[in-house]
């Protein structure tokens, strides 16, 4: 009776539907998933970080706008007292520059703000 069980069930494993670890295409199939998954993730990763670091930049430029145009301010108490001055503030960063000018005159102000990409 147990040899009849045992065979019983020998014959049941054999006619069995193979699983994926045995079928090579669906192994092939779920590994293959798995990378364009894995791809996926990487490339959200990349573009992610890529975003920081330009607001990084943007905002670095920006403070470093501020910084230029605070200092030209506070330059123009002296500039009253001289009929003439010329200032040129230079602020650069990793990729782009930022360029003040101002001539003051009695009575004028003239001012170039210029920002060069490079």
């Amino acid at each position: 009776m147990q040899e009849r069980d045992l065979e019983a069930g020998i014959q049941r494993l054999e006619q069995a539907p193979a699983t994926a670890t045995a079928d090579p295409n669906r192994a092939m199939a779920s590994c293959l998933g798995a990378v364009f998954g894995l791809i996926v993730v990487l490339v959200l990763i990349i573009v992610k970080s890529q975003e920081e670091s330009e607001k990084m930049r943007e905002e670095a430029l920006h403070r470093t706008e501020q910084k230029v145009m605070k200092r030209s301010f506070y330059d123009h108490q002296s500039w009253i007292s001289k009929s003439s001055y010329i200032i040129k503030e230079t602020a650069t960063t990793t990729e782009k520059q930022l360029e003040f000018q101002a001539l003051i005159l009695p009575g004028r102000i003239f001012c170039t703000f210029n920002m060069n990409v490079e």
